[in-house]
């Protein structure tokens, strides 16, 4: 009765192991691990972007356009240039599959013949952590462009690219986003 019992507790537990080790498997995975490993990959672009690039003079904002201006803290980039076309098909469904996760909630998809783009959130509506911009066409390539900020709101959104619109930005600094997408 106790080898019984020994063997029964022995399976349940590699059961365990092999539907928890399933599971990690099939989930889509951390957006901020796929551009940390993907920054080691030669065939990958990735940069980041200071908000400095993007020059804003403080005096021609309102007090609100500042504050949503002051909430962004960091932008992230990585690009895939689709010259691969077996890797970026691999790569642009796995980064499908990371934004199909319950983390991010999409907010707006746009799709033509040649370009295909989605804006998600992480976060709620009052405090929003992340705001991400995929971004794919199957001649081109895909990016990702990774805004993270505090207390960013889901309704500044659209007020964050009007004020970004306004801005001088440094198209040198930019220069290898502008590049990729006009190739």
């Amino acid at each position: 009765m106790i080898t019984f019992v020994k063997y029964t507790v022995k399976l349940i537990f590699i059961i365990v192991m092999l539907l928890f080790t399933i599971s990690c498997s099939v989930k889509g995975g951390d957006l901020q691990e796929y551009i940390v490993e993907k920054s080691q990959d030669p065939e990958f672009i990735t940069f980041d972007v200071p908000t400095s690039i993007f020059d804003v003079s403080q005096t021609e904002l309102t007090a609100e356009e500042k504050e949503i201006y002051n909430s962004i803290k960091k932008v992230n980039v990585l690009m895939l240039q689709q010259e691969n076309s077996q890797k970026f098909k691999i790569e642009a469904t796995r980064v499908s599959t990371i934004l199909k996760s319950d983390d991010f909630e999409k907010l707006i998809s746009l799709n033509d013949k040649s370009f295909k783009g989605q804006l998600y959130y992480i976060g709620d509506d009052e405090n929003v952590d992340e705001v991400i911009i995929y971004g794919k066409s199957p001649d081109k390539g895909f990016a990702i462009i990774r805004i993270l900020g505090d207390e960013m709101k889901l309704e500044n959104i659209g007020k964050l690219m009007n004020i970004l619109q306004k801005s001088n930005i440094d198209e040198g600094a930019l220069g290898t986003l502008t590049d990729f997408f006009e190739k």
